[in-house]
């Protein structure tokens, strides 16, 4: 029987992610090796795809530097310990020396100990995890909306002797968090593709 023959035929594809195989997933950088991966995916992998790649790097750690102990652990400790105004009483500017927010000091302080405790495990072992992301970003956002209650007091505080400016600690704290927690939402792996096969 005669062989029959054949023709090889070259076709157009998209360039895919040499981590997880998507194109639809924003961007691909392209490695000094030729390999091309997505920026999440090449932070999560720590390194390229390709074996012996001269561009392999750790991982990145962003939001891990001494802004986020700093900013979101040890400021607040501070502003705690020097309250007179938030959720302690004693300050002669408010009426009857009452705190603003006194009544709601115990869950505010759980709180900031639950959100503080997770900073610290995102700081220390760099979990990939979505929902400590998004616990983070709670405490940013509550960072935030604190701090733009103190800005007229904290403004107040500066012209009467300059402790205010401890009032936009928060914003710093803010900024902490929300880092941090896009950094665990980045390391968090991709979601599982399923994949079905149809008959053509």
């Amino acid at each position: 029987m005669a062989s029959q023959p054949f023709e090889l035929v070259t076709r157009a594809s998209l360039l895919r992610c040499a981590y997880c195989h998507e194109t639809d997933r924003g961007e691909l950088e392209i490695c000094e090796c030729g390999s091309a991966m997505h920026r999440e995916c090449r932070e999560l992998l720590g390194r390229c795809t390709t074996l012996g790649c001269k561009t392999a790097r750790a991982p990145s750690r962003d939001g891990f530097s001494w802004f986020g102990p700093i900013a979101g652990i040890a400021l607040p400790l501070v502003c705690l310990a020097l309250d007179p105004i938030v959720f302690r009483d004693g300050a002669a500017m408010t009426p009857n020396r009452r705190a603003i927010f006194g009544e709601y000091a115990v869950p505010a302080y759980a709180f900031m100990a639950v959100e503080m405790t997770a900073l610290a495990i995102a700081l220390g072992a760099q979990p990939r995890s979505r929902l400590l992301a998004v616990l983070l970003w709670a405490g940013a956002l509550f960072a935030t909306l604190l701090g733009v209650v103190l800005v007229p007091l904290s403004i107040a505080g500066i012209a009467a002797g300059g402790m205010g400016l401890l009032g936009f600690t928060p914003f710093f704290t803010a900024v902490a968090f929300y880092r941090a927690g896009r950094a665990c939402f980045r390391r968090a792996p991709p979601a599982p593709r399923v994949h079905t096969n149809k008959a053509p």
